[in-house]
């Protein structure tokens, strides 16, 4: 009776952590056997769970042997030769699945290629669409191996064990533990650090919603189609008259939220290196200030200005929060793209008012007040207000923004919606014509002023293509410039409907990812499998992950 006590009970001595967000984390691909290091806020996130540990210390601790699994349980439970000396089991049982040829690829496109369904199948069974990867059944007799040689026999005896590893090896062990079938795993959306104990694994899984989650997938691989039925629905409200014109505080309110969303998801020590650095300004420059200005002077000389000032307007616009979304769902890096957000905030706001004094706007005190105002109101505040929370909450945070991916998107909807309620939808023609060919128009600068060999091709060009119109219909209608907030309302169609456009761009001229530089920036070019995989990527050949050996750790 005692024994078979000791058996149910035993599950509470057991704590899973899944290690802290590493460099592929945070820009959405696949580690597996890599030795991705920690990011800053995964470094962060490890001493949150140190400080949320409550009770005794574990009586055993079993960690991965990739380094990013050793650090997040060397940092919860460091060495102190004054206190009780924690052993590290290290047990190459619980290291990652090998992914084979989707080893640090961007998980988005391989979403978008393979299809959410098959792209889950994959991960959680064998598949065809995984080469020269490990084996689901094999992936599944180690862990099994180490489930009952190991952590069965230990917490039989009463000892408190603590295993830090890796997403697909904590979900397996879960399944194992709760008696689930082999064919019951899909994403559990489990959080870096989090500290989840054994006994409430039950309670966990069951908030898990694997439909929901699909479907939040889905909205942010379709995220243009989205945006644009929700173009599509204020058009049509607006023509039924269903809704009247609201106050400006209320778009202005969605938008900043929104920002404060997609930014929670964004590495903002990297933004700060990143701002600071001494890369090349001059494109940005360009982009922001002296093409608008160009534009505006060519205005001046012409009889139709009203377009050409609208043209300058769009160039000098900062680049779309979108652009974080768009970025990740092809592939970039994320950060740069919120590097260029940021500073072409700045740049449209020195470069917008003399376009405004050009187009005879009475008056500089109102203009410049709305101009400093969205700013801060749209970017400033929501990236103070997610600095902080990624300080004083990190792992919180970092959860929050994995499992709401598509609200900045459904938030963006609503903006959408909201901005056809007070337009001519007579004006459709010529307005739609002439919005489609601006926004061609802006691709090609920005493909032209995009430097193909920089890692960051793919964030730059997809910044500079997608001004933020938000911001343009905000300002042009509180400045009561109906005539331009009509075309920049009317530009909502084809920023969205031309998302195809931009990934065949990405696709046939920008592969900078696939460049020496990405296996730099991940900051895993010295880890064993690392000549194998520059290798590979380098040449564009499917990547082929070895087996890691107990001895090569």
């Amino acid at each position: 009776m005692q024994f078979e006590n000791r058996c149910h009970n035993k599950w509470k001595n057991l704590y899973l952590i899944r290690h802290g967000e590493s460099t592929c984390n945070e820009v959405n691909r696949f580690a597996g056997a890599v030795d991705a290091p920690l990011t800053p806020l995964g470094i962060a996130q490890a001493h949150k769970a140190a400080k949320q540990w409550h009770g005794s210390p574990p009586d055993i601790i079993f960690t991965s042997p990739l380094m990013r699994a050793r650090h997040t349980a060397e940092i919860i439970f460091p060495y102190n030769a004054h206190s009780k000396p924690y052993t590290y089991n290290i047990d190459p049982r619980i290291s990652e699945r090998h992914f084979g040829n989707f080893t640090l690829q961007n998980k988005a496109i391989l979403q978008r290629k393979i299809g959410l369904k098959h792209y889950e199948h994959a991960l959680y069974s064998d598949s065809p669409a995984m080469e020269d990867g490990e084996g689901y059944d094999v992936f599944y007799e180690r862990v099994l191996s180490f489930f009952r040689d190991e952590l069965q026999p230990h917490l039989l005896k009463g000892k408190k064990v603590l295993v830090v590893a890796h997403k697909y090896v904590i979900e397996l062990l879960s399944r194992m533990i709760l008696g689930r079938s082999t064919d019951e795993g899909y994403d559990l959306r489990l959080p870096n650090a989090k500290i989840i104990v054994g006994n409430k694994l039950a309670n966990y899984i069951r908030k898990e919603s694997r439909t929901l989650n699909l479907i939040q997938d889905w909205i942010v691989l379709h995220y243009s189609f989205v945006l644009f039925v929700a173009t599509l629905a204020g058009i049509l409200l607006c023509h039924f008259k269903v809704m009247t014109h609201l106050p400006s505080w209320i778009p202005l309110f969605i938008l900043s939220l929104a920002t404060g969303v997609s930014l929670a998801r964004v590495d903002l020590d990297s933004l700060k290196q990143l701002v600071l650095s001494k890369s090349s300004l001059r494109p940005l420059i360009h982009r922001y200030i002296s093409l608008p200005l160009l534009i505006c002077g060519f205005a001046m000389l012409v009889q139709d200005k009203n377009l050409f000032f609208f043209l300058a307007l769009l160039m000098a616009a900062p680049s779309a929060i979108t652009g974080i979304t768009v970025t990740r769902s092809m592939g970039g890096l994320v950060a740069p793209a919120v590097r260029t957000i940021f500073i072409s905030t700045i740049l449209s706001v020195l470069c917008t008012l003399p376009l405004l004094m050009a187009k005879g706007v009475s008056g500089l005190l109102l203009p410049a007040t709305w101009l400093f105002f969205i700013p801060i109101t749209g970017l400033a505040i929501p990236l103070l207000i997610v600095g902080h929370m990624r300080r004083r909450h990190p792992i919180e945070t970092a959860d929050f923004a994995e499992r709401n991916g598509a609200t900045p998107i459904l938030l963006l909807s609503l903006f959408i919606i909201f901005s056809f309620t007070n337009i001519d939808l007579e004006s459709a023609w010529p307005a739609l014509p002439l919005v489609f060919l601006f926004a061609f128009l802006i691709r090609i600068i920005a493909l032209k002023m995009t430097n193909n060999k920089s890692l960051y091709a793919l964030d730059d060009y997809i910044s500079m293509s997608y001004p933020n119109i938000f911001f343009v219909v905000l300002l042009t209608s509180l400045l009561g410039l109906d005539d331009l907030a009509g075309l920049a309302t009317w530009y909502l169609v084809p920023m969205f409907a031309l998302a195809p456009f931009d990934e065949w761009i990405c696709k046939k001229n920008l592969h900078s990812m696939q460049s020496r530089g990405l296996l730099h920036f991940l900051r895993i070019e010295n880890n064993p499998l690392g000549p194998v995989l520059q290798q590979h990527v380098l040449s564009n050949l499917p990547v082929k992950v070895l087996a890691v050996r107990e001895g090569e750790m």
